[in-house]
């Protein structure tokens, strides 16, 4: 209802907010997956033919093949995912960064007047312990994802 509002879900700060959203499409990402299965093994087995059988390996294949593609959402233990359900809460936070200025910098030219501040929202990836932006890297993840549900959506409704 919050969100309906215009609210903000949560009731301190940005990094709040982005920590709960981060958790949920997390989740999101992982249930897809699961229904993908659940869904192909319906499909599959009752038709108990060797195609069926062949396509009901080739999916838990590839599931698990784009798990282990995608260590740093769905590793048990370290991934984030993983971290958010079970473990502790996955935080996200922001890196604002100043960009240009006066003269010439480590960062290029910049000019007079043309300094500009971006923001970035990261989560320490606790492996590598380095910061992992979360907005590209979970876009290349749902588009990856959207990718495998639709190639196995058309195979699993012609069963």
């Amino acid at each position: 209802m919050r969100i309906e509002n215009n609210q903000p879900v949560t009731t301190d700060t940005l990094d709040n907010e982005a920590t709960y959203f981060t958790s949920a499409l997390l989740n999101a990402c992982y249930s897809v997956l699961e229904h993908l299965m659940t869904q192909g093994k319906r499909a599959l087995q009752p038709a108990g033919t060797c195609e069926a059988e062949a396509l009901l390996s080739k999916l838990t294949s590839e599931v698990r093949a784009f798990r282990a593609g995608n260590t740093d959402v769905y590793e048990n233990g370290r991934g984030m995912r993983s971290l958010a359900v079970h473990l502790e809460v996955v935080e996200a936070k922001q890196l604002t960064r100043q960009h240009g200025g006066f003269g010439t910098s480590m960062f290029g030219t910049a000019q007079f007047g043309s300094a500009s501040t971006s923001r970035h929202l990261y989560v320490e990836y606790p492996d590598a312990g380095s910061r992992l932006m979360i907005v590209p890297r979970m876009t290349e993840h749902v588009e990856e994802l959207d990718v495998l549900v639709e190639r196995w959506d058309g195979k699993l409704e012609a069963m």
